[in-house]
């Protein structure tokens, strides 16, 4: 094993004891400090490589955030059990969240409605252009008379 390994699997192996051997409030700092630091990858990974800009990320963010507030808060298990829970509970609303987004924006995309401002709007560019080569024809036919 390298030493770049060994370093990985030492820091990793310190940030699961973390929670043992401090106490509750600085668990709490650490946790947050954790999660803003993946929502900052993410956001850099977003912008800096991908060269965009999009701040709908952070709904997943949100979403993740409240339904870890709500699991601690209502679910009456214990700590270490909740705290365990939390990152799968989090995952899982937010990827049923990016769900219902996908198939309100498939409906809707699909939907009667836009279909038919769609078609209203290329038979507008079809009655156009039908007007424009009937006077071009008009125009010619008068050119060709003189």
């Amino acid at each position: 094993m390298s030493a770049q390994h060994a370093g990985q699997l030492a820091a990793a192996a310190a940030l699961l004891a973390l929670p043992f051997g401090l106490s509750d409030f600085w668990v709490f700092i650490s946790v947050e400090v954790l999660a803003f630091a993946l929502y900052a990858v993410s956001f850099n990974l977003l912008l800096g490589y991908g060269g965009m800009l999009s701040f709908g990320h952070a709904a997943f963010l949100g979403v993740g955030g409240y339904t870890a507030a709500l699991l601690v808060k209502q679910s009456g298990l214990p700590p270490a059990l909740t705290l365990a829970c939390l990152p799968f509970a989090a995952m899982f609303v937010s990827a049923a969240a990016a769900l219902i987004i996908v198939v309100v924006g498939v409906v809707l995309a699909l939907g009667g409605t836009l279909e038919d401002h769609g078609t209203q709007g290329r038979a507008a560019v079809r009655g156009q252009a039908a007007a424009d080569t009937r006077a071009t024809t008009t125009s010619a036919a008068s050119t060709a008379d003189s």
